[in-house]
């Protein structure tokens, strides 16, 4: 076994937080963001939403990739 693997309980744990940052992160952040900067024309506020969102996920898929490059412990 190599101390990168993962328990069950561990990669429970960690779906469940990626599931959470990914619906916090994709949805809740961009939504806010188009609907609280009024002091921004409706363009801007699309335009950081939309750049927020694409850089959220790339964070992301990257996060996604360190852990499945870990083992799962039997």
């Amino acid at each position: 076994m190599s101390d990168r693997s993962l328990g069950w309980p561990k990669a429970t744990l960690y779906g469940t937080l990626v599931v959470a940052v990914a619906f916090l992160a994709l949805i809740e952040v961009p939504d806010l963001l188009v609907s609280n900067l009024s002091g921004m024309s409706r363009n801007t506020r699309v335009y950081l939403a939309s750049g927020w969102f694409f850089i959220a996920l790339v964070a992301l898929l990257w996060a996604l990739r360190k852990l499945q490059a870990r083992a799962l412990r039997r």
